[in-house]
């Protein structure tokens, strides 16, 4: 009875993901902005709360274990980027944000850089596009992909965690593959969010030095924009470790799980033919090509590590 109650958990994000893509893309979405404040809502109050799951200490072991491959990755993939945005004859905003967004965390990355670079609404928009057409993906074949290779939990959380861009499809595509990935690919995945706050103080510095502007909003903007979910998180996990409460921590990453999936239904609810229009070919193709990069080159370092 366990074991068919842990199934239709596990089996709920990509069930709410679908739900979700058939009304945006067949039903049509009249209300996009609700559906859009309310998944990233969800998504931040149940990654808070799947810190109950984990102690303390497997967190900063899951951390520590990946730091090197999430350096090398992301360094990576912004060098990367830039020269393939050149190949391709991006526009420099768009490759920054979408290389940004490959590198580190998807629409959040995205919105932290794009005030910083002065972007444009439409290279924003088109950055987007890429990634959030991208995680969709992500979230139906990582997981097929996972057991294809026969992975282990621990392997498949920390590969999910490197190469999936927003938190909301790396939790979704380990719930999918296996409960116990969870703990892995969320660790990961928030250290990786971290980066946020060193490489935009990096492009600000290096912008700054180019050209003389308005510093102050230049290096204060990436202050709003640290994840307040990734220090909550550690919090729910340091009262798992000190706190014996395990029933009630039990409940709370239930909640989490469930909200998870919900979030997943808001997300997919906003894609629709315009999203797919606005990324573009040029921008999508970068995006893809980087992404493939990623994946592959991460799951062959785990692999064989």
């Amino acid at each position: 009875m366990a074991m068919a109650g842990l199934w239709n958990l596990s089996s709920l994000p990509p069930f709410c993901l679908i739900l979700g893509l058939l009304w945006g893309l067949v039903f049509g979405n009249p209300y996009v902005s609700f559906t859009s404040k309310a998944g990233k809502y969800f998504l931040q109050i149940s990654v808070m709360l799947l810190g109950f799951s984990v102690s303390i200490d497997k967190v900063f072991q899951a951390g520590r274990e990946g730091i090197l491959l999430s350096i090398v990755t992301i360094f990576g993939t912004l060098f990367l980027g830039t020269f393939l945005g050149r190949v391709f004859k991006l526009p420099p905003n768009v490759s920054t944000l979408v290389s940004f967004g490959t590198a580190i965390c998807g629409g959040s990355a995205i919105s932290a850089a794009s005030p910083i670079i002065k972007a444009d609404s439409d290279e924003v928009a088109a950055s987007l596009a890429t990634v959030f057409v991208l995680n969709a993906v992500a979230l139906f074949l990582f997981p097929k992909l996972g057991v294809y290779f026969q992975m282990s939990p621990e392997s498949f959380g920390a590969w999910v965690g490197v190469a999936i861009h927003d938190t909301s499809s790396v939790v979704g595509a380990a719930l999918s593959f296996n409960p116990e990935s969870l703990t892995t690919a969320t660790t990961v995945k928030l250290a990786r969010a971290l980066w946020i706050v060193p490489i935009c103080l990096g492009i600000s510095w290096w912008l700054n030095r180019k050209q003389e502007g308005d510093k102050k909003s230049s290096n204060t903007h990436w202050i709003k924009m640290i994840p307040w979910f990734i220090p909550a998180f550690l919090c729910a996990s340091v009262a798992k470790t000190f706190i014996p409460l395990p029933k009630v921590f039990e409940i709370l990453v239930t909640l989490s799980k469930v909200g998870l999936s919900v979030s997943l239904l808001f997300i997919g609810a906003g894609v629709s033919k315009k999203v797919f229009l606005k990324a573009g070919a040029s921008a999508f193709g970068l995006g893809l090509l980087l992404w493939i990069i990623v994946s592959v080159g991460s799951f062959l370092a785990i692999r064989f590590a």
